[in-house]
């Protein structure tokens, strides 16, 4: 007998209870008789509170389990554009965060602020789909607040009045931003009758890898006094360098990393060779999408070696190096630059 016979037959051998009215009647499963087979009210009830504890179990194993935090590459790329600590943010794959974006479940977990939303993007995808004025992103709200925090601004940029002042959180989290400063291919001597140094090329790398980009953005080099002075310049105190002002990002002007060639033949001839360093890095503004107030631009930090050289005879040459470094100054942080060591070597005195 197969297996279709075999239930055929056994539904003729089946008795079914009817009402008066000739209404079909079926126990729920605790005993009490229902309507057309279907569950108790106190029944439905508990089955209705099992499915939504499950359901946010899920999200919550979603959200917790499992989900390692970011590693340091990611970290050490976004950290300096958000001025945040995202040691403690999970990262989602695209299955993980759909759900924990577009249910209340997730957005209860998120601790996103209240007007944390977004407009429809077309970057977004399926995303648009939700209904309403725009939808909450709960993994980088938080993220966003403490931007907006940090740079005086309100949530969202809008104020008690509902008023758009500022940059939109969209505007702010796919903004175009400097990502690292590169010195170089081009360098060259600087040997004049009152100058000896190295000038090099500078160029401000953008996120959108679209050079034009930067043109709405404003950079500032920032440079340490003078640091780590040996033989003839041992006793010299520390030179105080005038980093340049504001500018555009686009098409900076060549670093002339220079010194006085009086200076150098003085300090050779009083104390023979000697060196000194001094640390460097970039900040930036851009005022298009909120950033008002100066940011260390990543992978912009460098160390500036001079050195004197002296002999054989009366010889004198003036070395400058600059070699990619991790460096604080002026209270803005950078890591390493992406350029490799370069130098310039001048005959100041054959």
């Amino acid at each position: 007998m197969n297996r279709q016979a075999a239930s055929q037959t056994h539904q003729v051998k089946k008795t079914t209870p009817l009402l008066a009215g000739g209404i079909l009647q079926r126990k729920c499963a605790c005993g009490q008789h229902t309507i057309a087979g279907g569950q108790c009210n106190e029944c439905g009830g508990k089955q209705s509170t099992l499915q939504r504890a499950a359901r946010n179990s899920q999200l919550e194993t979603r959200n917790f389990t499992g989900v390692p935090p970011r590693d340091s590459a990611a970290r050490s790329f976004f950290e300096p554009r958000f001025e945040y600590d995202f040691s403690r943010v999970r990262a989602y794959d695209k299955d993980q965060a759909a759900p924990l974006a577009l249910t209340e479940s997730g957005l209860a977990n998120s601790g996103q602020s209240q007007n944390g939303r977004f407009p429809a993007d077309p970057r977004l995808g399926e995303f648009n789909q939700r209904p309403g004025a725009g939808f909450q992103d709960p993994i980088h709200q938080p993220m966003l607040d403490d931007f907006r925090r940090r740079q005086g601004q309100p949530p969202g940029g809008i104020d008690a009045q509902g008023n758009q002042i500022g940059p939109s959180d969209a505007e702010i989290k796919y903004r175009t931003q400097p990502i690292a400063v590169l010195n170089g291919p081009f360098h060259a001597r600087i040997d004049t009758p009152t100058a000896v140094g190295m000038e090099i090329q500078i160029t401000v790398q953008s996120s959108s890898s679209n050079h034009a980009d930067m043109a709405s953005v404003q950079d500032s080099e920032q440079v340490s006094p003078s640091l780590n002075h040996t033989g003839s310049f041992a006793t010299v105190p520390p030179i105080i360098s005038q980093g340049s002002g504001y500018m555009s990002a686009l098409n900076i002007p060549n670093d002339r990393h220079g010194s006085s060639r009086a200076m150098v033949i003085n300090r050779a001839d009083n104390g023979g060779d000697g060196s000194w360093d001094y640390l460097q890095l970039d900040s930036y503004t851009h005022a298009l999408h909120g950033v008002i107030n100066p940011i260390a631009i990543p992978n912009s930090g460098y160390r500036v070696i001079r050195r004197i050289i002296t002999g054989p005879g009366t010889q004198i040459r003036f070395r400058v190096d600059k070699v990619p470094e991790a460096c604080t100054v002026n209270g803005f942080s950078s890591t390493a630059g992406p350029s490799p060591a370069q130098h310039e070597e001048v005959i100041v005195r054959p």
